[in-house]
């Protein structure tokens, strides 16, 4: 997996260079931006202020207050990351490629789509290495729930994988790049705003859902397979 071909070319990309600006950029705004609101809206209740002990009006620490919006936020990022990335099985369909690549080796057509996934999801989620400093900082001044943490970058983990697998699916159709880009940002936003959000936001809050695992692995399952049935025919 490592040595992809995809993986290669994903890392060899300068626009994933620039991605990855953007996302810290906007990451880094919104926890700075996060982290000012929380320090103004405490100084208005100054009794809930203890030393190095900082806690909101609402008897919830910083991180409780921060990390749910701010892994939120980053998941609109890396799904519009996903649009962009994951745009290459959609590129190798219009250059038949993927038929090039599967006379040429052993491999198989799941095999291929699962590469495609993976490729994509490995690329985001090193992406996201970097965002490890900010609960690092808030350490610093008080105690950080390491285990909120986990559950919201595993929903992120399971998140990126979804949206994957989606984008393989409407990687089938022979799109121009720069459409089929558009067209993988405005379905995956759709459908992360309307029916994802709520499965995923649990995470974000310590919760993790193992029915909403199950789901995702179904969802792949079941992307693999329609690809599989359906490119013979388009």
């Amino acid at each position: 997996m490592l040595r992809s071909r995809e993986l290669k070319e994903l890392f060899h990309n300068p626009v994933f260079y620039v991605i990855v600006a953007v996302f810290l950029s906007l990451s880094g705004y919104k926890f700075f931006s996060l982290l000012q609101s929380f320090i103004e809206e405490s100084s208005y209740y100054p009794e809930y202020v203890y030393g190095s002990k900082i806690s909101s009006m609402m008897g919830m620490d910083v991180a409780y207050y921060i990390f749910p919006q701010l892994f939120m936020f980053y998941s609109y990022l890396c799904v519009m990351a996903v649009s962009v990335l994951g745009s290459g099985l959609g590129h190798d369909r219009l250059m038949d490629m993927d038929k090039i690549e599967l006379l040429s080796t052993s491999k198989s057509i799941k095999g291929l789509i699962f590469r495609k996934i993976m490729s994509c999801s490995i690329v985001i989620y090193a992406m996201l290495i970097p965002t490890l400093i900010y609960p690092l900082i808030i350490n610093i001044f008080t105690s950080v729930d390491w285990g909120l943490l986990l559950s919201s970058y595993t929903g992120i983990f399971f998140l990126v994988l979804m949206m994957s697998g989606i984008n393989s699916i409407i990687g089938i159709f022979r799109f121009p790049v720069a459409v089929g880009i558009f067209l993988n940002m405005v379905i995956l936003l759709f459908l992360h705003f309307y029916f994802f959000e709520n499965m995923y936001s649990p995470f974000f809050f310590g919760a993790v859902k193992l029915d909403v695992i199950t789901i995702l692995l179904s969802a792949l399952a079941l992307a693999t397979s329609f690809y599989k049935a359906v490119r013979m025919y388009i």
